[in-house]
């Protein structure tokens, strides 16, 4: 959705590009292969059902100690191996053979640690391939630079492993592929089909061997995890709390974080990005990243970023393509997934003894009972709708205020350009005057929303009357912990 400082072109882009630290470029870089964004084609997916599955709930003692021993020894070899690698040409191979030779793998814990690693296969060399774009525009690249420098310096710093210090490499270097220097590249589309493309395939993919490693239907069901393996070699050298547990309640954990990642890839896909980055420098003028427009400093308003965006060069931004609308049904068949999911996890996670040997330990969670309990049948029923037609009501934990919600039909019925889900007027006072003395002040209150374009919202807000419905539907939402969907209203997220 639009934000109101950087694009979320951008923002996808810093995330990213966290990771690793900018290289190079080669003096005889080839120019990069163009290419037009690939067609939707709809994906081979088992979504989660709204059933509830049957579980068993066993208790069993909490005090087991983990060792070494607990881990398969196919597992401890590839773990080994990782451990001993030189360069990220080795780390290459290695995880480009966890990939190749998977179905190889037996036991259940090797073969996570084999989906894990060739999960990392689209990212070799990313910081190098995104220079291009990164670099044409200032504010992303002080942005990216700032973020990946400080990263290179926890990774040297903070765990002193040289597998670490080869993962960024493999990160950040440009490589040959071929007998040819990898291609960079180069512009918000092609960002965009590496995204749709690589990204979501691999994700995708490491989907499918997750829900093919099996546990029983019960609460106690584990596998053994190395941490070293997250915080390199060398670590953990006493052996004190170098191992956790990971269970079918994990397991599904992750799997919910992909398909929320690759409902978010299908969203970006689905709208015109080309100009996202030059919008990011001009956001970046107003901030006075890149100086002050007009030498002077006078807040940033939603009101400035909307007349930055009426622009005709931005015209196309934020528009939905011509598939969009397949990637935004997907996207949704992804986050109700995604939410049945929740609702699985968390009848698990209640039938799991408290346990800090887990990753998730439900004596945490089970503390908060009914807070949690009561945000994941919201984030449920808001997905799914409680309703025939989709919708869901909500009341305020607050103010007691009720509002309406339409999820599925936001992402059935798409906007056709997300700009238009700006405000329609602003207060544009930029004074005030205290009562008495009649002293003036700012109105730190100028250029902030007062009424919206209503026939836009009908399809998420579908009982809303004007614009004072719209506020009360988003002080619903802010009052109702509900973390996993984030209202489209720009400027209020």
């Amino acid at each position: 959705m639009i934000r109101n400082k950087v694009s979320p072109l951008a923002t996808i882009l810093v995330l990213i590009l966290s990771m690793g630290a900018l290289a190079e470029t080669p003096k005889n870089q080839s120019q990069a292969e163009k290419f037009a964004l690939t067609p939707y084609t709809p994906v081979a997916y088992e979504f989660f059902p709204a059933s509830k599955l049957e579980l068993k709930a066993v208790r069993n003692p909490s005090n087991i100690q983990l060792s070494d021993s607990m881990i398969s020894e196919e597992a401890r070899k590839l773990r080994d191996r990782y451990f001993a690698i030189k360069t990220s040409e080795d780390l290459a191979l290695l995880i480009n053979e966890a990939d190749t030779t998977f179905s190889s793998f037996k036991e259940r814990d090797s073969k996570l640690y084999a989906a894990l690693l060739a999960s990392m296969k689209p990212y070799r060399g990313l910081i190098y391939r995104l220079k291009p774009i990164v670099e044409s525009e200032k504010v992303i690249h002080s942005m990216v630079l700032s973020n990946v420098m400080s990263l290179a310096s926890s990774i040297k710093f903070a765990f002193n492993s040289h597998t670490n210090e080869i993962a960024f490499e493999y990160f950040a270097a440009p490589y040959k592929a071929g007998g040819n220097l990898v291609n960079q590249i180069q512009t918000e589309d092609n960002f965009v089909e590496w995204l749709a493309q690589d990204v979501k395939s691999t994700e995708l993919k490491l989907m499918g061997r997750l829900h093919g490693i099996s546990f029983d239907k019960d609460s106690s069901d584990n596998i053994v995890i190395d941490k070293a393996l997250v915080f390199g070699s060398g670590t953990f050298k006493d052996g004190v709390n170098r191992y956790e547990r990971m269970g079918e309640v994990e397991k599904q954990l992750i799997i919910l974080g992909l398909e929320l990642q690759v409902a978010s890839i299908n969203m970006v896909r689905a709208y015109n990005q080309t100009g996202s980055l030059r919008l990011s420098r001009e956001m970046g003028n107003l901030f006075g990243i890149d100086g002050f427009l007009f030498n002077k400093v006078d807040g940033v308003t939603l009101y400035d970023v909307k007349n930055v965006l009426r622009h005709s060069k931005y015209s196309d931004l934020y528009t939905l393509k011509q598939d969009g609308r397949q990637y935004m049904a997907e996207a949704y068949e992804f986050l109700k997934s995604a939410g049945n999911r929740l609702g699985y996890i968390w009848s698990a996670v209640q039938l799991r003894n408290a346990d800090d040997s887990f990753f998730i330990n439900s004596g945490l969670i089970n503390a908060e009972l009914p807070r949690v309990e009561l945000a994941v049948k919201k984030t449920i029923s808001l997905i799914n709708g409680s309703n025939p037609d989709g919708s869901t009501p909500l009341k305020s934990n607050v103010t007691s205020e009720v509002a309406t919600y339409n999820i599925k039909n936001f992402f059935m019925n798409p906007p056709t350009d997300l700009k238009q889900l700006l405000p329609t007027k602003f207060d544009m006072e930029k004074t005030k005057k205290t009562q008495k003395s009649q002293i003036s002040y700012r109105n730190y209150y100028y250029g902030s929303p007062t009424s919206w374009d209503l026939s836009k919202y009908k399809s998420i807000f579908p009982q809303a009357k004007n614009s004072s419905d719209i506020v009360s539907a988003i002080r619903v939402w802010k009052h109702s912990s509900v973390g996993m969907v984030r209202l489209p209203v720009p400027g209020v997220n």
